[in-house]
């Protein structure tokens, strides 16, 4: 049984602040080095970002010295309800 995207709750959401936090970076020192307005870096650090350009996360992962995929934490949300059977993630993705 396949399922459409729109069926998930997304739960995934970039760990920036995180990592920057960690590296002792402020959003004003990723807004310099990185070129990227301090608006979507303020907007990014909150998590108020619902879409992100691939030339902006590769920024920030080269800043912050991981890969893109670092960036995201969280896994998605697998669907229930009504009438629907609650999937393992193993078993969602044979289907």
């Amino acid at each position: 049984m396949e399922m459409a995207m729109g069926a998930f709750t997304a739960m995934t959401y970039l760990r920036v602040r995180e990592l920057a936090e960690q590296r002792g970076l402020s959003k004003t020192d990723l807004h310099m080095k990185t070129g990227i307005s301090y608006s979507t870096i303020h907007a990014i650090w909150n998590n108020r970002v619902e879409m992100y350009q691939r030339s902006t996360l590769d920024k920030l992962a080269i800043v912050l010295g991981v890969r893109v995929g670092d960036l995201f934490g969280g896994e998605p949300e697998w669907p229930r309800g009504k009438g629907t059977e609650a999937k393992s993630k193993d078993n969602a993705l044979a289907s």
